[in-house]
Formats: structure tokens, sequence, C-alpha cells
């Protein structure tokens, strides 16, 4: 085991949002720690499928991206980033007030990369354990011919 392989297999991980370092760790021959995270990456037709189960959904976006594209029905707004890419300041905070660690939560953007950072906090940091993050993000959902409202 090198320094430089766990470095490369450490970077994919953060990258790509892989809930755990088997994956990419033996993809690379070097030994691995598994990751205390708990992120399940969907695709739009597996959101249809929680969405039926009334799984809690979070938009991650601001208020000039709803507008453009809309959200679907039911879904949490929650501004994650403003405009500049910063952390809203309490987003931790109000996040917490409306989704318990425990709770099966599913979490979009625009494209999946925003929410893939903020599953990774919340799992990382915060210790929550039943996160979807959609690939793709509402982009993907509509792309697919699902429903939202505006």
């Amino acid at each position: 085991m090198t320094y430089k392989s766990v470095f490369i297999a450490s970077f994919l991980v953060v990258l790509f949002g892989w809930t755990s370092m088997a994956f990419v760790a033996s993809s690379a021959g070097v030994a691995y720690a598994q990751t205390a995270q708990k992120i399940t990456n969907i695709s739009a037709s597996d959101l249809k499928k929680l969405y039926g189960e009334g799984v809690t959904i979070v938009d991650l976006r601001r208020q000039d991206e709803w507008d453009a594209t809309g959200v679907i029905d039911g879904s949490i707004k929650l501004t994650a980033f403003d405009a500049r890419g910063k952390l809203v300041d309490n987003f931790r905070q109000t996040f917490h007030e409306k989704i318990k660690p425990d709770q099966r939560v599913v979490l979009i953007c625009r494209s999946g990369a925003r929410s893939s950072r903020i599953a990774s906090l919340l799992s990382q940091q915060d210790g929550y354990s039943g996160i979807y993050n959609v690939v793709g993000g509402i982009m993907g959902w509509i792309a697919a011919g699902y429903p939202v409202s505006k």
C-alpha cells in the first residue's frame, strides 16, 4: 500500500461521493477502512419510487432556480448555497429542525453536485444515516418526464 494509492482512493471518494471506500480501494489494490457514510446515489426513476413511498425530499437550490424549473410537489425548499457557492449560515440548523438524523431523506439540486456535497457533510459531521442523493438532480427528473410544480 502506497500513500499515493490511498490519496487517489480518498480523492475519488470525495469527488464522486461514493458511500464506501471499499470499491475504490479494492480497485486501486490497496487496503482500506470502511467509511461511516450512509449515502445512496439514486436516479430520477429511483426517486419516483421513493416519492411514491412518501420519503421526504429536500430541494437545496435557490429561489431563482425554483422559479426557473419548478419543484417536485411536496418538497421542502431549503437553500444550501448562496449564488457565490457559500454554504448558507443557518442551513445546518434549519435542516436539523426539519429532518431527524435517522429519517430517510432525498436531497436534490440542479445536477446532483451540491446535493452530493451536502449529503457528505450531513453524513460525516452530523450523523445522518438515510440520505439519498439524486444524481442528475432536478434536470434529470425533468428530462425523464416527471412532473414539477411552479
